[in-house]
């Protein structure tokens, strides 16, 4: 995991720091909004110290937590059959099978989004299918 922040150095730490900074404004509001005017300070206090103990977790546990933004799953060309294959056998049609002429079709696309455009792709088509599947 720390390979991927260092790699990703400027995400993590904008990470880290979005995370203090929002949970200090909700430790802000709460402490203010249960304690009266002066409830501000131990608000962010707690918050705080939540975001330490956060921190400290994902330091020394790092191969469980993952801290960094990761990107997008992009879908490859070359694992297009086993994806669709996959989702079919998830979705409870492992005899459906899908024609050359539409695997060409699959290939040929640039495929701008991720595996879930793929995912939603291949539902559309399941159910608006005039055939029986």
């Amino acid at each position: 995991m720390w390979e991927q922040i260092a790699a990703n150095r400027r995400k993590s730490i904008l990470l880290v720091m979005s995370a203090a900074l929002l949970l200090g404004a909700l430790g802000w509001a709460l402490g203010v909004n249960f304690m009266g005017r002066n409830g501000g300070v131990p608000g962010v206090m707690l918050a705080l110290v939540v975001w330490l103990v956060m921190t400290l977790t994902a330091w020394y546990q790092g191969d469980n937590i993952m801290l960094s933004v990761a990107g997008a799953h992009r879908v490859q060309k070359e694992d297009l059959p086993q994806l669709i294959e996959s989702f079919l056998k998830k979705w409870g049609y492992p005899t459906v099978r899908i024609s050359d002429e539409v695997m060409e079709l699959f290939l040929a696309y640039p495929w701008p989004g991720n595996v879930r455009e793929l995912e939603n792709i291949l539902r559309q088509t399941l159910l608006l299918s005039p055939f029986a599947v």
